[in-house]
């Protein structure tokens, strides 16, 4: 049994016809509720207030046709028709069909006692029917909802079906390129009449997405174009490509691109200009402090060669070119130590390079016996100012108060992590380079310490007068590096602001 029985209008108006199909519905299986008519006037009456699961009706009626209950051209579909003819033919059957009716029976005994079943046949298809209608709509408002969006973006979209035919274009396209009128994306975009060698449809149609930028020969703007697959109402796959114009974004990024070029250019120039004034300045520097100890051992040499026979006078003059000497080596430990540009006055309004910068350096070391191994290399061939912290904390006490020029960092501290300082440095703004002293074999720590914003690092068996002359002057020279570049930055974003 059912819960709720279907309706069904049965319109007839042969009594024996209708007596015969209301028994097979009640012998059944009590799932029919069968309301008969004799007239299509009656039929019209009933439909107005109910609609039923069903209509069953004669193809000919007393008072007209059963093709009257069938629904008008453009007009919903309420109910299902089933027509019953007792002369009809083929013909008529096709024809009641194409006007709407779900089916078509010839009355005889057997098709009446099979009503029941031609109902819920009748029934099924019909529910089938109403589920791909509702699917259809759902598509077609999903359809049109998508093609809403589309119109209504200001990058371009159009649709190419597998054959090339232009399937879609929103305003976008039809403003830039024109409606489409039939053609194909190769005449519509190109105006050819063969599909383009660098097509790139067919990998689309694989199912692959390609991203370009793309030249227009139409407009000669610049677009950003993504292809990607589309699939088509009936499963296939179509190309959906989007075009953004991006004709001004390229003119700017060129525009850039010559405004650095040139930037670097003019920055480059200004430091050669740079460096050709140090290099006149660091001559005249060397000329001033090399000129009395030359003249000195120069006319001590002339003297010696004039008193050969004087023994005394010899040593006095020998006495005298040893000084010089000194002298020199003294003029060359300055020059070794020049860390950055300094001028100091000389003859009237010209300027020399300032030799005398003694270094400032501090040793970050706990172990006594380490800190005087390099306190001696280091004062014995540099001109140098040096200055010790025993702990993390005193270090940190010494950078607040001076400013140093490198620092010596014992990679290996028993009272605090080294690595840790170099954080610590990093974060409070502190940029004295830092060569990180570790024990031979350590490279582990010394990569960590490097990460850490250290710039180089000695092993301490290493420790000689080669090696740590050219650990500092390397040092000092990418610390020196370091500070063109961002004043090269710097002056590479102020220019880029005037613009």
């Amino acid at each position: 049994m059912y819960d709720q029985k279907l309706n069904i209008l049965l319109v007839d108006a042969v009594e024996r016809h209708t007596q015969s199909m209301r028994r097979a519905f009640e012998s059944h299986n009590g799932r029919f509720d069968l309301k008969v008519v004799e007239s299509l006037q009656e039929a019209k009456a009933f439909l107005a207030h109910t609609i039923p699961a069903l209509v069953i009706t004669d193809l000919q009626l007393p008072d007209g046709s059963g093709t009257e209950l069938l629904p008008l051209e453009n007009e919903p579909t309420r109910f299902p028709v089933v027509m019953i003819s007792g002369q009809g033919g083929e013909r008529e059957g096709v024809a009641t069909i194409k006007q709407g009716a779900l089916d078509y029976i010839v009355k005889s005994k057997e098709t009446f006692e099979g009503m029941p079943y031609v109902a819920e046949r009748a029934l099924r298809e019909w529910q089938h029917l109403m589920e791909r209608r509702r699917a259809e709509e759902a598509l077609r408002l999903e359809r049109d909802n998508l093609t809403n969006i589309l119109d209504a973006m200001e990058d371009g979209v159009y649709v190419v079906d597998d054959k090339n035919e232009m399937r879609y274009i929103n305003p976008a396209i039809k403003k830039e390129f024109g409606p489409i009128r039939g053609r194909k994306c190769y005449d519509y975009f190109y105006d050819r009449e063969d599909p383009c060698r660098w097509c790139k449809n067919e990998a689309v149609f694989a199912g692959k997405t390609i991203r370009l930028d793309w030249i227009s020969e139409k407009n000669r703007k610049i677009y950003d174009l993504i292809n990607t697959p589309l699939i088509n109402p009936e499963g296939g796959i179509w190309k959906l490509a989007i075009l953004r114009d991006i004709t001004e974004q390229k003119h700017t990024v060129e525009e850039l691109k010559r405004a650095n070029q040139e930037i670097l250019r003019q920055q480059k120039t200004v430091i050669e200009e740079e460096r050709l004034k140090v290099l006149h300045q660091m001559a005249g520097s060397t000329a001033h402090e090399l000129n009395q100890p030359l003249m000195v051992l120069l006319g001590n040499i002339e003297l010696m060669t004039m008193n050969k026979e004087n023994p005394d006078k010899l040593m006095q003059y020998a006495t005298k070119i040893e000084e010089a000497g000194q002298r020199i080596s003294q003029v060359v430990k300055k020059i070794q130590t020049i860390h950055h540009f300094e001028t100091k006055p000389y003859d009237n309004n010209n300027a020399i390079m300032n030799i005398d910068q003694g270094l400032k350096i501090l040793s970050v070391e706990d172990s006594d016996e380490d800190y005087a191994t390099l306190y001696d290399t280091v004062k014995e061939n540099l001109q140098v100012e040096f200055f010790r912290a025993r702990s993390i904390d005193e270090a940190t006490e010494s950078l607040e108060k001076n400013r140093f020029d490198l620092i010596f960092l014992n990679g290996q501290l028993s009272n605090g992590d080294s690595l840790d300082f170099l954080l610590g440095m990093e974060r409070e703004g502190l940029r004295p380079p830092v060569v990180v002293l570790i024990s031979q074999g350590d490279e582990m720590r010394a990569a960590h310490a490097i990460r850490a914003g250290a710039s180089e690092y000695l092993s301490k068996d290493k420790v000689n007068d080669q090696s740590v002359a050219r650990i500092i002057g390397n040092t000092l020279e990418k610390a020196r590096l370091k500070r063109e570049i961002e004043e090269v930055r710097r002056e590479m974003a102020r220019l880029l602001r005037e613009k």
